[in-house]
């Protein structure tokens, strides 16, 4: 199974998210702008399986990301864990 790990000491805003994960599945940049062009891409586009973690998240970012982390919660259970996600906090 391909793993894919974005290093949140290197992201700072979801259009910083988007461009990096733009570049790591190789998708043209208009396809991942947005959370909804994200699920679609999660959800029907990208080659499944796939892990997907985020690593070095702080607290800070937890709450900032919510909404990015969440999507992948639910897409995880829309693809029946043929995207698996995990998140790793930073001390």
């Amino acid at each position: 199974m391909k793993t894919v790990s974005f290093d949140f000491n290197s992201i700072s805003s979801l259009t910083k998210f988007y461009q990096v994960f733009q570049k790591k599945f190789g998708l043209h940049p208009d396809m991942v702008n947005n959370l909804d062009g994200l699920w679609d891409t999660l959800t029907g586009i990208i080659e499944l399986p796939v892990k997907i973690n985020f690593q070095n998240l702080n607290l800070d970012k937890l709450e900032k990301f919510n909404n990015l982390i969440t999507l992948f919660e639910e897409a995880e259970k829309e693809t029946d864990s043929e995207l698996m996600f995990s998140y790793f906090l930073s001390s």
